[in-house]
């Protein structure tokens, strides 16, 4: 039955294995999405807690660079305070009682007490941190420790003490020449779990030679402190810091002996980047190495905080699963069965299309659901199919002929200059002669800059000079000089057309004072060594000194500016001679500027390919 039902339903339907085929896409994807899902659930938590766990981590490394400096500036206070300095090195070295006789006679003599001095020292020295619980000072020479706490409590034991013997067996196991060490197990009355050490050396600053120690024991609630804070919101994983010699210094898990001890050359390393290593469980590991106090500092995340912390929302995105596979294959039988029938005749019509029968028309049934609009779009698509060649074609037609009348608009130049001559031709009758004269320049200068000639000759472009600057004079009167001082054997020589006037008028734009009635612009040239040289010189406004060095140093630079001006005849006389000619410029503000136009002797039809 089942297979007749697959042959029916599914092995002859196009359609049928189209739904089945992406019913099983979409299941594999809801799939893969789901464990994807979980996989970026795990990863981020797994980062959350890392990244909270490295704070920690790092948090503790701060805590302990406090300590290192709180204990060394304890230390340099003791040699920058003269008064403290003497008091403690004489203490070191003679001990009680005779310390105490020493700073009674230096009282009754200069008014000083050692022993006050010494005290002092102490107590300024709990002020550098809250956490520091005691102080001691170990003599090498007189073999005594005094200790004094944060209660201003003083106790001295000498040698012949149990505490001592018990205090100098435990402090003879740290390297006596290392400057700082940090140590868990120095403790005077009772052992104590929640302090460490910080052993300093202590030297005659004249002799260089160690007289004794001076131990600082530090308060590990801070970092407890600090542990908890960060770890009442989430759970973080676990912090454990070991000193040089695989003491534990601080330990969160409380059971380091028994699951971290075994594996501690695994771990005993400066590993910036947390690594998965097997503990009592699988856990990632990081670790910070304390140079100064020679410490490590482990952050422990347990593997199994992730997964436990994620448990709830994996099994509800697996429900969701189930329950989304369960409705695809349920909808996608009942889909297959009830539309086979209509779908065999779309398919047929389909396979005529196929063969190139596009007079084909699917009969539409009187359903308003998804299998009619594919009906009546597909008879649509077919009738537009029929037209879509000859609209192409059509547009492509009208498109051309557009281009093509485009192409054919042009504007004819003499109508300009027609119309110009008409109203200079009005003027003159008028009498306005001057109007006419300038109307005349003007057309004459704009038939000139028309002409599509790239190469002049120097008298031409001197010509067309000299109706520019005939336009200004008739304008400005005599509050404008011209002058002209060519060589005559210069002036069949070619140029590029345009590269005189506009720096002429770059003078007229921006040189010219209007407030002086002396304005004047000489034109020169000369012949050397086959080399033209055109200077454009006046007596204008002139150039302040940063704006022409910027103009100096944008013409070496070979810029291409999109203007017409100094830049743009530079780069055209280089182009069309040469790098090694072109313009240079100088000038002096309220004095002048000169232009200097350096061009070969060529003949005009000696140039090729221009």
């Amino acid at each position: 039955m089942l297979g007749q039902w697959m042959n029916t339903h599914i092995k002859n339907k196009l359609f049928n294995k189209i739904i089945i085929f992406y019913s099983i896409i979409s299941i594999f994807f809801i799939t893969c999405l789901a464990y994807l899902s979980i996989y970026i659930l795990n990863e981020n938590k797994t980062k959350e807690i890392m990244n909270a766990n490295a704070s920690l981590v790092e948090e503790m490394h701060y805590l302990l660079n406090h300590k290192y400096t709180s204990s060394q500036n304890i230390l340099q206070t003791l040699y920058v305070n003269h008064s403290a300095r003497d008091a403690i090195l004489a203490f070191l070295e003679i001990g009680n009682p005779e310390f105490i006789q020493y700073s009674l006679d230096s009282y009754f003599k200069h008014d000083t007490s050692h022993f006050s001095n010494l005290k002092n020292y102490l107590r300024t020295a709990f002020e550098h941190d809250r956490d520091i619980e005691s102080i001691l000072l170990y003599s090498f020479n007189q073999s005594f420790i005094y200790s004094f706490n944060k209660n201003m409590n003083a106790y001295y034991y000498n040698n012949q003490t149990p505490t001592f013997i018990r205090y100098e067996k435990a402090l003879n196991d740290y390297p006596l020449h290392h400057n700082t060490i940090v140590a868990t197990d120095l403790w005077i009355k009772d052992k104590s779990q929640d302090t460490f050490s910080v052993i300093l050396n202590i030297k005659d600053p004249d002799s260089i030679r160690s007289l004794g120690k001076l131990i600082i024991n530090y308060s590990k609630r801070n970092f407890y402190s600090s542990y908890l804070d960060n770890t009442s919101k989430l759970d973080v994983g676990d912090i454990v810091i070991l000193t040089e010699d695989e003491q534990v210094l601080l330990d969160s898990t409380e059971d380091f002996h028994s699951t971290i001890a075994s594996k501690l050359h695994l771990l005993h390393t400066n590993q910036h980047d947390y690594a998965l290593v097997s503990l009592k469980t699988a856990s990632y590991v990081k670790s910070i190495y304390h140079d100064a106090f020679k410490v490590t500092i482990l952050g422990i995340v347990p593997k199994k905080i992730v997964t436990g912390g994620t448990k709830s929302t994996r099994l509800l995105i697996a429900t969701a699963v189930i329950i989304c596979v369960l409705a695809i294959i349920g909808s996608t039988l009942l889909f297959t069965t009830s539309y086979s029938n209509r779908l065999r005749m779309i398919t047929s019509a389909i396979k005529k299309v196929r063969k190139g029968d596009l007079s084909v028309r699917i009969k539409i049934q009187d359903k308003k659901d998804e299998l009619t609009q594919i009906g009546l779009n597909f008879n649509k698509m077919c009738d537009d199919l029929n037209d879509y060649i000859e609209k192409v074609y059509i547009y492509q037609v009208q498109q051309k002929s557009a281009e093509l009348a485009s192409l054919q608009s042009q504007i004819n130049p003499h109508f300009l200059y027609n119309t110009l001559e008409s109203i200079r031709m009005r003027a003159a009758v008028k009498g306005a002669l001057d109007v006419s004269e300038m109307i005349y320049i003007l057309a004459s200068f704009f038939r000139n800059s028309l002409k599509t000639d790239t190469i002049t000759t120097i008298g031409h472009e001197i010509e067309h000079c000299q109706l520019y600057l005939k336009l200004f004079q008739i304008r400005y009167g005599k509050k404008l000089s011209v002058h002209f001082h060519m060589n005559e054997a210069t002036l069949a020589y070619s140029i590029v057309k345009l590269s005189i006037q506009p720096i002429v008028e770059n003078y007229i734009v921006h040189g010219i004072d209007l407030d002086a009635l002396d304005n004047q612009v000489t034109l020169s040239s000369r012949l050397e060594n086959q080399t033209i040289f055109i200077d454009i010189e006046d007596n204008g406004k002139g150039i302040r000194q940063d704006v022409l060095q910027s103009i100096q140093s944008t013409l070496n630079q070979e810029l291409n500016p999109k203007s017409i001006g100094l830049f743009n005849v530079h780069e055209r006389l280089k182009m069309v001679y040469g790098s090694t000619y072109g313009l240079s410029i100088d000038s002096k503000e309220q004095v002048g500027t000169k232009v200097t136009l350096c061009i070969p002797a060529i003949k005009k039809g000696d140039i090729k390919n221009v």
